[in-house]
């Protein structure tokens, strides 16, 4: 097996895009996530990214080890506390890519979001 970006993100992005319209946000494709103060194209580029504006990014990886296809999906979400902005980072997965994979990842943000467990 051969990796291949573009699949990977043809398997998840319709996922996404459906968080996407349930939240009012809109997918990007090979976008960053800026957390830090600089810019570190290792930990800020992401190959998709679900962005809601003033409320939370979404971020996807792929990456590959032997036959496998792997992802991890980070949050960031942006919350207002003792009168400054901030953005809170949170691991919601990292698996290997599948559809159950996938499905099990969408459920897992939700719950992190609507329970502000972050």
């Amino acid at each position: 097996m051969v990796f291949n970006e573009e699949k990977s993100i043809q398997i998840v992005k319709p996922y996404l895009e459906e968080l996407a319209k349930n939240y009012n946000g809109y997918v990007k494709e090979n976008s960053p996530i800026v957390f830090g103060k600089m810019y570190n194209a290792f930990t800020d580029e992401y190959d998709l990214v679900l962005l809601v504006e003033g409320n939370f990014e979404l971020g996807i990886r792929f990456s590959e080890n032997e036959n496998t296809i792997y992802y991890v999906a980070n949050a960031y979400f942006t919350l207002f506390d003792s009168g400054k902005w901030r953005k809170v980072h949170k691991v919601i997965d990292s698996a290997i890519l599948s559809e159950v994979n996938i499905k099990r990842t969408i459920q897992k943000f939700n719950e992190t979001y609507h329970s502000k467990n972050f």
